[in-house]
């Protein structure tokens, strides 16, 4: 699961130059990302895509999980429908339904794993769009040229998530 930064800000030059700033963990050097926009971006869009990117990170982190439960049980039901009941002396026809069945979920589930990364990718370009940012066009910029732009006057910060 992806973990929450512990130090998050937007800025938005005067120049409409978007940066985002983050430390994943106390101790770590900052992060600097810049963005290309389509349009000027006020910061209270930048704050609402980063809360809309957390309730989407959490609804995929507990599908995900969801998905990797049904897999291991899948996996499961085929080592017991294939292997373990035929060995305890189970009819072939219990232990062959079993194993199918299993078999089936098991390919339900990798197909919805392929399915929900493409709907999470598709939801996370959207409010990028929506926010005016250009989907994919994330740059990591250096830390001089990133305090230079915070410093500027007239860029506009966040408060800290």
């Amino acid at each position: 699961m992806a973990s929450k930064p512990v130090e998050h800000r937007w800025h938005v030059t005067s120049k409409g130059e978007v940066l985002e700033t983050y430390r994943l963990q106390a101790g770590q050097p900052m992060r600097y990302v810049g963005y290309e926009t389509v349009r000027t971006v006020e910061l209270e869009e930048l704050v609402a895509l980063s809360v809309a990117a957390g309730r989407l990170m959490r609804r995929a982190s507990a599908v995900m999980i969801l998905l990797l439960v049904a897999g291991a049980a899948a996996i499961a039901g085929i080592i017991v429908g294939f292997f373990a009941m035929p060995a305890t002396g189970a009819s072939e026809e219990q232990s062959t339904t079993v194993g199918i069945a299993a078999l089936i979920l098991l390919l339900v589930v990798v197909f919805s794993m392929v399915l929900f990364s493409r709907v999470f990718g598709h939801r996370t370009k959207r409010h990028h769009e929506k926010a005016g940012l250009v989907p994919g066009s994330e740059h990591r910029v250096e830390e001089l040229n990133a305090l230079a732009m915070i410093d500027e006057p007239g860029t506009k910060s966040s408060d800290p998530d």
